[in-house]
């Protein structure tokens, strides 16, 4: 099998490859001169410290303050423009911006930091001494055209916004550093940037602006008033409460009243005392034995003329003697007295009993009745 004869290579193909080596050499040399250029215009950011001031713990960090505290920003050791003001015509500023704008779009004139075309927000310098500190001259290069070194760094403080910072500033987050940069005001005056945020608030007990700050971005306190729907108050209304009395009976007390006690009161008639005064010759001797009472009436000697009463159909019976007509209603009961019969004639057990029936029957009515209750 014969191999076929090599190709011959076409005319003018040489030609086609060196000018095309051409426009890849042309093509990067112009894009080495725009990294050139826009590395030139880009400013660089850098980071900033904070430090006390003033007083006993000047050069210590802190991180945060009142308005009149005072406070220095340091930059990197060695922080320095590009070039010197000297030679190289920079100079460097601080400023103070709001925290929305970006300060490497910052441009500087006579009187500190401008916002660029279109921007809003807050933007100042800050104060060293109440005097703004902006367009410092920088170290001179220690080679030609060498860096010029940030010096002559002063402390700063917001007393200059007395009394009321909140008058000229709103609290929130704000940005703050140095600036370098050169000639007039434009898109490539800005060369380099150091930056640090702090958060300032208002301070009513702060006797100098009312402000005070902290370092970094903190957000703010937000107040969150949530309107809550009208509270519903859900009135239950309960059928009326049922409150069931029981009356019951009336305990019955049972009060047996008893018939009155009847006391019977026996009112005896009254005794009747019959006192019989006697004549003063009356002697009553009392013999008291332990528990007997004899009473001894003696009566006074009675003269006694015997009267003879002739009854109607009675007769002197050889001296015996007749019984009157009262005599005959009185009878002696007691055995052996006198006794009257029915014809007048007396009768007696003895001549003595009849004696003194007869004597008996001569006292005075008085002195026969009192014997007949005392018998």
């Amino acid at each position: 099998m014969t191999a076929p004869a090599p190709s011959r290579p076409r005319r003018g193909a040489g030609r086609d490859i060196a000018r095309a080596g051409v426009a890849l050499t042309a093509a990067f040399v112009g894009l080495t001169a725009f990294q050139a250029i826009r590395s030139a215009t880009a400013a660089t950011t850098n980071s900033l410290s904070v430090v006390a001031g003033s007083g006993a713990t000047a050069g210590s960090p802190i991180t945060a303050g009142t308005s009149g505290t005072l406070f220095s920003l340091v930059p990197p050791v060695g922080a320095s423009c590009t070039g010197d003001t000297a030679t190289g015509g920079y100079k460097f500023s601080s400023y103070m911006v709001s925290g929305n704008v970006d300060p490497t779009t910052l441009t500087f004139g006579s009187a500190g930091p401008i916002l660029p075309a279109g921007a809003t927000g807050y933007v100042a310098p800050l104060y060293a001494n109440q005097s703004p500190f902006i367009n410092k001259n920088t170290g001179t290069a220690t080679v030609a055209s060498g860096p010029g070194l940030l010096t002559g760094l002063l402390p700063f403080d917001f007393s200059v916004y007395a009394p009321d910072a909140s008058l000229l500033f709103s609290p929130g987050v704000y940005n703050l550093g140095y600036a370098c940069h050169k000639g007039t005001a434009g898109p490539t005056q800005l060369d380099q940037v150091w930056n640090i945020q702090f958060t300032f608030a208002q301070a009513p007990n702060d006797t100098v602006a009312k402000m005070s700050w902290v370092l970094g971005a903190v957000p703010p306190t937000t107040t969150t008033s949530t309107t809550l729907p009208p509270t519903t108050t859900t009135s239950t209304t309960l059928p009326p409460t049922t409150t069931t009395s029981t009356t019951l009976p009336p305990t019955t007390t049972t009060s047996t009243t008893l018939p009155p006690t009847t006391t019977t009161s026996t009112t005896l008639p009254p005794t009747t005392t019959t006192s019989t005064t006697l004549p003063p010759t009356t002697t009553t001797s009392t013999t008291s034995p332990p528990t007997t009472t004899t009473t001894s009436t003696t009566l006074p000697p009675t003269t006694t003329t015997p009267t003879t009463t002739t009854v109607p159909g009675g007769h002197d019976d050889g001296g015996e003697h007749y019984c009157s007509s009262r005599q005959q209603a009185q009878h002696d009961r007691r055995p052996g007295k006198q006794h009257c019969s029915d014809d007048g004639h007396s009768s007696s057990g003895d001549d003595h009993s009849g004696d003194q029936s007869r004597r008996r029957s001569e006292l005075p009515i008085v002195v026969q009745i009192w014997t007949l209750f005392h018998l």
